[in-house]
């Protein structure tokens, strides 16, 4: 199977089932109401939340440098990255997220490699550690949700616990136990290559030690706590922008949960979390805290919507600055270890 088609069927993969969790989020809604919160919304917010996405970017960008200056010399050819190099790659994974799930990761570090001339592998690697960062907040996050939903925890184990145990009960023993024999083989398959792996290993592995080997680590938690400063801001404006606030009594603690529960919907590998996040987020709105569903689903809509744009339109600005096809990134993705 050749590389575009392999892309294609992703793709098109994803966008259907972006589709169906859509129809899922937005069925039994009044459209009809949702659209005329929509038309009344205070759209001149929109310049502060596009300058709020416009930092959280510039801030990963500068995370992702502070790890990519602790990764050990490159080959003689290498170029230290810039934060304009990491800020285009991580606009245009971004902006290959919403096309197709986890790929943008690869496309950010095949790009910001092809930039500096280190290996795929060891640059990967700093993506990981830089993910892992954010799962740590986010765990936070949901530690912290938890215990502000004290006095609702009923109703969140309606809403998230219940479903999720029902699923799991629906489970067939039979796909678990195939699940394990194909990891046991995937295993296998590894031990027997580990020897052709192990360079590549090495530097993915070089890649991953960068959090606790860079000099740096006071930036690296100060970016982390302002990029989720941001990501906390980015979800309230929306709130503002369709006066939501006063009439719910949404406050910032809200935004918080709301947030964090609606982080999980990014999980699903559906592009950019489209469908997935906007069900978790109405349900959370409406069941949690009392909110319309009509208005709930406003929300959602320009929630993701306006990051959408942005980040469709700003990552391919970056590709047409910089210059390299994207077609040519994804053509380059296979990691390869670093050059002596």
């Amino acid at each position: 199977m050749t590389t575009r088609v392999r892309t294609a069927l992703t793709t098109g993969g994803g966008l259907l089932l972006a589709a169906l969790l859509l129809y899922l989020a937005l069925r039994g809604i009044d459209l009809t109401a949702m659209m005329g919160a929509l038309r009344t919304a205070a759209y001149g917010w929109l310049v502060p939340l596009c300058a709020l996405i416009l930092l959280s970017v510039g801030l990963r960008a500068w995370r992702w440098l502070l790890l990519l200056r602790a990764l050990p010399a490159g080959p003689a050819d290498a170029c230290p990255a810039t934060l304009r190099t990491a800020t285009y790659s991580v606009m245009i994974g971004y902006m290959v997220n919403y096309a197709a799930p986890r790929v943008g990761e690869v496309a950010r570090t095949v790009n910001l490699s092809a930039q500096t001339h280190h290996g795929v592998s060891s640059v990967l690697g700093t993506v990981v550690s830089e993910r892992v960062l954010d799962v740590v907040v986010l765990a936070l996050a949901l530690i912290s949700s938890a215990v502000l939903l004290l006095d609702r925890l009923p109703v969140v184990q309606e809403l998230f616990l219940d479903p999720a145990q029902s699923q799991l009960e629906r489970l067939p023993w039979l796909l678990i136990g195939a699940g394990m024999l194909v990891s046991l083989a995937g295993a296998v398959l590894l031990l027997r290559y580990v020897q052709r792996l192990r360079p590549m290993l090495r530097s993915f592995w070089e890649g991953l030690q960068t959090v606790w080997r860079s000099p740096e680590r006071g930036g690296l938690l100060l970016s982390t706590v302002l990029i989720w400063g941001c990501y906390l801001g980015m979800a309230f404006l929306p709130f503002v922008m369709l006066g939501m606030t006063g009439p719910y009594n949404l406050t910032l603690l809200d935004t918080w949960v709301i947030m964090a529960l609606g982080a999980l919907g990014i999980v699903v590998p559906s592009p950019g979390g489209a469908g997935s996040y906007h069900y978790i987020t109405i349900q959370t709105l409406v069941v949690v805290y009392g909110v319309d569903a009509a208005a709930a689903a406003g929300y959602a809509i320009i929630a993701h919507g306006v990051q959408l744009v942005f980040y469709v339109a700003g990552g391919a600005l970056c590709l047409a600055l910089q210059g390299i096809p994207l077609r040519d990134l994804l053509q380059r993705k296979r990691p390869t270890p670093d050059k002596a």
